[in-house]
């Protein structure tokens, strides 16, 4: 921040300590000037109050003889306690009314104060327009204004503590990801080796899998370079597995680390989308097989071409689309037990179906 931003955060600190006063000052001030405002008219009420309570015919003397010709009544019992009542709204009322007398005598009219008051109401005015529309919120940004001229005047010490807590997180930082980093290597192994079994169940026993793990520096998941590499034939040389594998193999890869990683977390779903691509006859079935012992302990979606995958399934489904003028449709219906036959059928011969086709996908469905 620049020494002209600096002045001016200063400048508002300095209009509003010219100022400070509470919002109950405040209110009190207001009063005030509202006393000196209306003084004239306020000396116009007493006076004619003063007349009409304590000259000749006023209130108090009538009130005072009116007792005193009652008095001689006070002997009978039946009036003792009314003519006690009013000799005591009489004293009363004359108190009440010396109180308001006393109270207007407090005042008194000083041009210079009244002055001053409009000055100073017209300051808090100002400043409630600036910074706030109470004395509170207008104090609560004023703490704000020295915290940030505070940090300001500090600044090369306080970008030195934040380089020192940078460093110390860091450290830290680092710390962890190194001991992330030998725990990956750790279940590199483990995970290796689980794959490797994998593949020999997919038919791809010749297959090698390896974790290459390297130290990096740090990034946003520690400081490893994780690569999965994998080669396909035997004495092939291993290399990155979408750079030499084929699409069925890369479908194979992926359901054999998929499979293997589902044993290790909370997801209740998994989602295959067309995992089988590429591939047909027995590794076709194996990859089916494999998906229905993952769905005897996750819920398992498949999106699949292959009748030998569709065969296993607990439920069949039948994504169809139809054009209707300038839209297409979407639906999804499950399928019926006959209706499935049908639709594996098709999968096994196209549209047109056979009586071959038919008894070969009653056989895959074990009917």
């Amino acid at each position: 921040m620049s020494d002209e931003q600096l002045d001016f955060l200063k400048s508002q600190l300095q209009e509003i300590d010219t100022c400070s006063y509470t919002d109950e000052e405040v209110d009190q001030l207001e009063e005030e000037l509202k006393v000196l405002q209306n003084f004239e008219k306020m000396n116009e009420h007493i006076q004619n109050f003063e007349q009409l309570m304590n000259n000749h015919q006023g209130v108090l003397p009538k009130l005072k003889e009116a007792t005193f010709e009652i008095q001689t009544l006070s002997t009978y019992h039946e009036f003792e306690k009314t003519i006690e009542h009013i000799h005591n709204i009489y004293y009363n009322l004359l108190d009440e009314v010396e109180t308001i007398l006393d109270t207007y005598r407090s005042f008194q009219f000083d041009e210079y104060r009244f002055n001053e008051l409009q000055d100073i109401l017209f300051q808090v005015n100002r400043l409630k327009r600036k910074y706030g529309f109470t004395m509170k919120s207008i104090q609560d940004y004023r703490e704000d204004l020295v915290q940030k001229i505070t940090a300001i005047e500090n600044r090369e010490e306080h970008i030195f503590q934040l380089r020192q807590q940078l460093s110390t997180q860091e450290k830290k930082t680092k710390e962890l990801a190194l001991q992330l980093h030998q725990v990956r290597q750790e279940y590199a192994k483990k995970f290796e080796s689980e794959i490797q079994k994998e593949l020999k169940d997919l038919y791809l026993d010749k297959a090698i899998f390896k974790v290459q793990i390297n130290e990096t520096d740090l990034q946003p998941f520690g400081c490893s370079d994780v690569k999965l590499m994998v080669a396909i034939n035997q004495g092939q040389d291993l290399s990155l597995m979408n750079e030499t594998a084929s699409g069925g193999e890369i479908s194979r890869l992926m359901l054999a680390i998929k499979t293997t990683i589902l044993e290790y977390n909370s997801i209740d779903t998994i989602i295959f989308d067309e995992i089988d691509t590429g591939v047909s006859g027995k590794v076709a079935t194996k990859i089916g097989e494999k998906m229905k012992k993952t769905a005897m302990k996750k819920q398992v979606i498949c999106i699949t071409h292959l009748p030998q995958v569709a065969a296993l399934a607990n439920y069949h489904y039948c994504i169809e689309k139809q054009s209707h003028d300038d839209e297409t449709v979407t639906s999804i219906h499950l399928l019926n037990h006959e209706q499935r036959i049908t639709e594996i059928a098709k999968m096994l011969s196209g549209e047109v179906m056979t009586l071959e086709a038919v008894a070969n996908a009653k056989k895959l469905l074990n009917v």
